[in-house]
């Protein structure tokens, strides 16, 4: 469980509250329609999915090395250097980057290219500030939804998302 990790600020990780990851998980699963799904940088999400094989989870810490399905990996390095059996397999990416800044969203998007099917659905979430750069980049829209972390900030989250949910709308 999540409750094991304490997230450490100095890799930039913030854990989403439960109904959050909940969210994020279902949301997930729905767009993925028993397809694979990527969790970038997203531990809570990928422990709301826990029990669930199509789910891996690629995370830089490597304390989650002892969860199923972990790859390591390094948003800042290039995507060819993942297992090649990984390339092209993810019908759902769920990403919140460590930073929010263009290079990142840059990155983001070689990996969702790299680790994606021919359409992907991407969730992302990142400081809301970001929604212009985030449309310009990826292409993503903001959702009706906020995101909620354990943690209190300064500044709010958005949802942004390549599809339309009604979960992330508020309209289910």
């Amino acid at each position: 469980p999540m409750d094991q990790f304490v997230a450490d600020d100095g890799l930039c990780q913030f854990w989403y509250d439960e109904p959050t990851a909940q969210l994020v998980a279902a949301v997930a699963l729905e767009q993925a329609n028993g397809g694979h799904i990527a969790c970038l940088s997203t531990p809570s999400v990928y422990q709301a999915l826990h029990g669930n094989s199509t789910a891996r989870l690629f995370e830089f810490d490597p304390r989650f090395a002892q969860l199923p399905e972990y790859v390591h990996y390094d948003l800042f390095q290039c995507p060819s250097l993942l297992p090649t059996h990984l390339r092209n397999t993810f019908n759902t990416l769920v990403v919140d980057p460590p930073r929010a800044d263009h290079n990142t969203l840059l990155q983001i998007q070689k990996y969702v290219e790299w680790l994606g099917t021919d359409t992907p659905s991407v969730v992302l979430v990142t400081p809301f500030v970001m929604e212009r750069e985030v449309a310009e980049v990826l292409g993503l829209t903001p959702t009706r939804w906020r995101p909620a972390h354990r943690q209190a900030f300064g500044y709010s989250f958005g949802c942004f998302t390549n599809f339309r949910s009604q979960r992330l709308e508020g309209t289910e």
